[in-house]
């Protein structure tokens, strides 16, 4: 027998046979070994062709992963399209370009937020785990926002992005009865609905809180939302055109409110200003 061709004997001492198998590698013609013991044994390619097809399904294996991750990061992207355009998706915390002192400072801010939260344990080792954005149109409050969305959906950090509109109503439209023949009168109590609104995420961002006119319904939702989420002690990020002072007066009904003192104790003080430069406007 040729140096090609392995006669492979594997013996059964039971029934007292003997097999010979006669092998030859598929791929370059050497012969094949036994990997593991049996009345026959299990023959597979020789050792050379056989790290080889190990290094081609670890390659593969990596290739899959990279386009599930991929798969994974477009899905999340396409979940904030209401919130973030295209343009805000090529923004990170190292492209982004802040003008003026405010938003130079507001970016550090937004970014060390984000980095705890990925570090997220507790509120003991987050003790400032809310950020709320203020500031007028175009200053780059959105695009701050999408800096931590990017730098969390690339970390795999269960996050949400939301417009407030879209938030409060999801929360409001949990509470009403239902009429269809699937779950008709279900209903959820408006702690409940919130409750549901904040499970399976590590993080909230908030777009443009407070942007269009809020009825009593809404500060009630937003009341228990900013309680539940203190209580529970998840980060949030939330951007406003209103002043914190003019936000907490409207959300409170009032000067002196539980927003407001949750959002200062979670925020360490107040809102993050992020002023200066519109980059709608150019100026």
């Amino acid at each position: 027998m040729t140096d090609t061709v392995d006669q492979t004997q594997a013996e059964t001492t039971k029934a007292g046979i003997s097999e010979a198998v006669a092998k030859v590698c598929p791929n370059c013609g050497g012969p094949m070994r036994v990997i593991k013991a049996g009345i026959v044994g299990t023959l597979t390619f020789c050792p050379p062709c056989s790290d080889k097809a190990e290094a081609e399904r670890v390659a593969q294996s990596e290739i899959d992963t990279a386009a599930m991750n991929e798969r994974r990061i477009a899905l999340q992207w396409r979940k904030a399209r209401g919130v973030f355009s295209e343009e805000h998706r090529a923004y990170t915390f190292e492209t982004w370009v802040p003008v003026t002192a405010s938003q130079r400072s507001s970016l550090a801010t937004v970014d060390e937020w984000a980095h705890r939260v990925a570090e997220w344990r507790d509120r003991e080792a987050n003790p400032k785990p809310w950020v709320i954005l203020h500031g007028a149109p175009g200053t780059g409050k959105t695009t701050l926002a999408a800096c931590a969305y990017h730098r969390l959906v690339d970390l795999a950090v269960p996050v949400r992005a939301v417009k407030a509109g879209e938030l409060v109503s999801e929360i409001l439209r949990r509470t009403k009865k239902r009429t269809d023949a699937y779950d008709a009168g279900s209903v959820m109590t408006l702690p409940e609905a919130v409750a549901d609104s904040l499970s399976g995420y590590r993080a909230i961002i908030i777009d443009d809180l407070c942007a269009t006119e809020t009825g009593q319904r809404e500060r009630d939702a937003w009341g228990v939302f900013f309680d539940a989420a203190y209580l529970a002690g998840v980060p949030l990020l939330v951007t406003t055109n209103k002043n914190p002072d003019d936000l907490f007066l409207l959300l409170d009904n009032g000067p002196e409110g539980r927003v407001r003192s949750r959002a200062k104790q979670m925020t360490g003080g107040g809102g993050t200003p992020c002023t200066g430069h519109d980059y709608r406007g150019g100026v």
